[in-house]
């Protein structure tokens, strides 16, 4: 173990790096690295890792040379496992905003270029589509919240979208700007 201690530091794979990749807390990679043997090791962390490294056994760990072309290679197999979980964990969360919405208002959603105008009847969701539109733009498309402007017709309808956004994306919702065209136009004339 004391041989991928040293590959890890010449590599300067952290342990929270490492942790990471392998998917457990920065403390379960000191109690890994404490024990003697790397067969000790649960099976799956253990495969993770000799992936990194570009090993298939253990054994092979001692004939590891650590130069610029090894380094390289151990950096792109760690940035593709996370190009990858950070692509799943974005479908995820597109997927978790979209839940409950019908086709036509996933399209309303996703749809980022150009005007959008959404027509249709009471309670047939256009609050809700609005809010997970914001949400999307928030912490998918990465907007920043201060660009972010809601108009509504009533108070009710400004409490009930920021309620709702606040529940999507917490604290930066308390940053866009939900209000009704007449609060708006007094905030503007305060301002000026």
């Amino acid at each position: 173990m004391e041989r991928l201690n040293e590959i890890l530091h010449e590599l300067g794979i952290s342990k929270v790096k490492l942790a990471k990749f392998l998917g457990v807390s920065r403390q379960m990679i000191y109690n890994y690295l404490e024990l003697d043997d790397l067969n000790k090791w649960p099976k799956d962390k253990k495969v993770l890792l000799m992936n990194l490294l570009g090993i298939k056994t253990p054994e092979e760990m001692n004939s590891i040379k650590v130069d610029t072309d090894y380094i390289l290679d151990v950096e792109s197999r760690i940035n593709s496992l996370f190009e990858t979980s950070n692509k799943q964990s974005q479908e995820q969360t597109i997927n978790s905003l979209c839940d409950g919405l019908n086709k036509e208002q996933q399209e309303a959603v996703l749809q980022t270029e150009g005007p959008l105008l959404i027509l249709a009847g009471a309670g047939s969701g256009k609050t809700r589509v609005l809010t997970t539109k914001i949400a999307y733009l928030i912490e998918e498309i990465g907007i920043s919240p201060y660009n972010i402007l809601a108009i509504t017709f009533t108070n009710k309808a400004a409490r009930e979208m920021s309620d709702r956004l606040y529940k999507m994306i917490g604290d930066k919702a308390k940053l866009a700007q939900v209000s009704t065209f007449h609060s708006f136009g007094v905030r503007i004339l305060r301002e000026n």
